[in-house]
């Protein structure tokens, strides 16, 4: 099989898409995995504060000798070369590589991702497309979720055992043949441009949104008044009518196939299996799923309250 690509996971340091603090990459080529690189990274002062270490467990001490971010994009650079990159969700890992970039003054441009979490839905039917959830699907082996490396290495298995499913023989045909059933018309092989350029704005139009457990970003009405502030409609309990159930029941890093449920969980994923169109995802998927910063938050919160005293 004639896959040649390269994989790369970001980890970042907080909710803006600027402060990566750790990246990995793995080079591919005819399906087999031949070159990593992976490094922590010095966030930009000014957005370099770490309330992500809940999400990945890295922290200050981890990134105080790593090198910032303009020197991490030149090692990219020369490691990807002119291959397509591959990322689990690449409106986030494209994003996370414009705007660490353009937070220091440098432009990327021109370079094109597939994102293997589309072309799952494109493939696969099922209650959660966490990456943990694809691998075990496929038949690959476990992993440490939220590692950067560790990440790479299983969207590079991904991408290969998709493939392998599509009857597909690049990286490309597999970014077509998903592109052909993109959800919302959103094109799975793109720049990182348009990836990043996913607005916010309206990203939960059409959705119906159920909380389950307790969240560690927020109370969960002002969850719910995300949700509505973003186009979405929140519910209390899963119905035949929930598209999204976002669970904080789990640290990020052990949601996976075999991990006690909860009971909305357990009727989400019996819900799935019926076919119904139902994602189940951890908080942190959540909050890059909206794309919205810790101040944005607060913004919400503050609107929120405001409506309330009128």
């Amino acid at each position: 099989m004639a896959l040649d690509f390269t994989a790369i996971d970001f980890e970042t340091a907080n909710s803006h898409r600027s402060s990566a603090c750790s990246v990995a990459l793995v080079k591919v080529r005819d399906g087999s995995p031949v070159n990593v690189f992976e490094t922590f990274v010095t966030p930009p002062t000014g957005i370099d504060s770490f309330t992500n270490t809940w999400v990945h467990g890295i922290g200050p001490a981890d990134v105080r000798d790593a090198p910032p971010w303009q020197d991490v994009l030149r090692s990219i650079i020369k490691f990807v070369g002119g291959d397509i990159l591959v990322a689990h969700n690449a409106s986030f890992d494209a994003s996370v590589l414009l705007r660490s970039s353009e937070a220091v003054g440098y432009q990327v441009t021109g370079q094109r991702f597939v994102c293997t979490l589309r072309a799952a839905r494109a493939l696969l039917c099922l209650g959660s497309y966490s990456l943990p959830f694809v691998v075990k699907e496929l038949g690959l082996s476990p992993f440490d979720h939220h590692n950067a490396l560790n990440d790479a290495g299983a969207a590079a298995a991904v991408a290969v055992g998709l493939a392998e499913r599509a009857g597909v023989e690049s990286i490309e045909a597999l970014g077509s043949f998903a592109e052909s059933r993109a959800m919302r018309g959103h094109r799975t092989l793109a720049t990182a441009a348009d990836w990043a350029s996913v607005a916010a704005a309206d990203c939960l139009a059409g959705e119906t949104i159920c909380f389950t457990g307790g969240l560690a970003t927020m109370p969960r009405d002002e969850a719910w008044r995300l949700v509505e502030t973003l186009g979405g409609v929140a519910q209390p309990g899963v119905t035949k009518q929930t598209t999204i159930l976002v669970t904080g029941d789990f640290d990020p890093r052990t949601f996976r196939p075999g991990a006690a449920m909860t009971a909305k969980l357990e009727k989400a994923f019996a819900l799935a299996a019926k076919g119904q169109p139902i994602q189940v995802m951890t908080e942190a998927e959540f909050l890059q799923l909206v794309d919205i910063t810790d101040a944005e938050v607060a913004q919400v919160k503050v609107a929120a309250l405001a409506n309330l005293t009128r």
